[in-house]
């Protein structure tokens, strides 16, 4: 469905009828039924920024109870509860505000409003349409999901979407173990 058809079904164009915000919840909103997780609470977080849990409760104290802010914002996912996920993408749509006063490194990562590079390649990988139809954008997304050449060679060369979807998602798991394996014996 092109932006001009959802324009018209709205009865408006979408960027003069929604508000930054409006456009970006329906953005996140999509995500989350595409199985999108939030950025902030994805396992690769924890590369990047340290929640101090205090302190994010007391941003969120106006409008959540703790018990929400534990669920929605702190805890991370399970690594095997996620078909795939990438490196920590600061300016994924799935991503909530992050105020310095949250975390233990003092950085702000503002609330972004638009789908990000990373975003886009996931969607694709995740639901291509026909990984043979258009082979240099899903090398592209490969690229961008830091799939590495001869495992691109080898994903590329599944033809079914669910078959595709299902190699580029053992690829990630495998990725994020030897990651994890790397990092934790040195």
């Amino acid at each position: 469905m092109s932006s001009s058809t959802i324009a018209y079904a709205c009865g408006c164009a979408l960027n003069s009828c929604l508000s930054t915000h409006e456009f970006r919840c329906i953005l996140h909103d999509i995500g989350h039924m595409l199985g999108f997780v939030h950025e902030h609470q994805s396992p690769s977080r924890v590369t990047q920024v340290t929640y101090n849990d205090q302190a994010t409760v007391l941003y969120y104290a106006d409008i959540w109870s703790p018990l929400k802010v534990e669920r929605s914002v702190l805890r991370i996912h399970a690594e095997e509860r996620l078909a795939a996920y990438s490196p920590f993408d600061d300016i994924s749509i799935m991503l909530y505000e992050i105020p310095p006063s949250t975390n233990d490194e003092g950085r702000h990562f503002p609330r972004p409003t638009t789908l990000s590079p990373i975003d886009k390649a996931f969607a694709t990988l995740m639901y291509p349409p026909n990984p043979s139809a258009n082979l240099d954008v899903l090398k592209n997304c490969l690229t961008l999901a830091g799939v590495p050449p001869p495992s691109q060679r080898e994903i590329l060369e599944v033809r079914e979407p669910h078959q595709f979807r299902a190699k580029f998602t053992q690829w990630n798991r495998n990725a994020r173990v030897a990651y994890r394996v790397r990092n934790h014996s040195a």
